[in-house]
């Protein structure tokens, strides 16, 4: 199993060695989202410049850098795990569009979140896109990320 927390870790040498590996997904899939929604809004309220600003003493200065509200706005995730649902859960108040790509999710097992499955591309940055990566890092999720985005 990839994607979990122990992608790179010898679950043979812990069995042999008689040692306890535990799955707990419950106990981050709040924080993480929240952690990435965290994000979402410092970089929609310019925070880390304003924060600048702020220690500098050059209050006035704020005004030069505007943020932007959410509604409206479009966010797409590729991948909707336990992470994903739980941020599209987590932001449903603000008003936001919700795309999202995901090859092993069925347009059903979203439409409670408001989600609409598209293809991987449109789920890229565009003016009023943000985008969220949350996949686990198996080698077609790589390959599709840097063969498709160019780079």
């Amino acid at each position: 199993m990839t994607g979990v927390g122990y992608d790179h870790i010898d679950v043979k040498a812990l069995t042999a060695a008689n040692v306890m590996l535990c799955f707990a997904p419950d106990a981050v899939r709040r924080p993480m989202a929240a952690t990435v929604f965290t994000f979402v809004l410092a970089l929609a309220t310019r925070l880390l410049e304003k924060d600048k600003l702020t220690r500098e003493g050059r209050w006035l200065e704020q005004n030069n850098y505007p943020g932007e509200g959410l509604a409206g706005k479009t966010f797409g995730s590729i991948g909707v795990g336990n992470i994903g649902r739980e941020f599209f859960k987590l932001v449903t108040p603000f008003g936001m569009n919700h795309l999202a790509c995901d090859p092993y999710v069925s347009q059903e097992a979203v439409d409670d979140l408001g989600v609409k499955l598209v293809e991987w591309i449109r789920c890229w940055p565009s003016p009023t896109t943000s985008t969220s990566a949350r996949r686990s890092a198996t080698q077609p999720t790589i390959w599709s990320v840097s063969r498709n985005s160019g780079r």
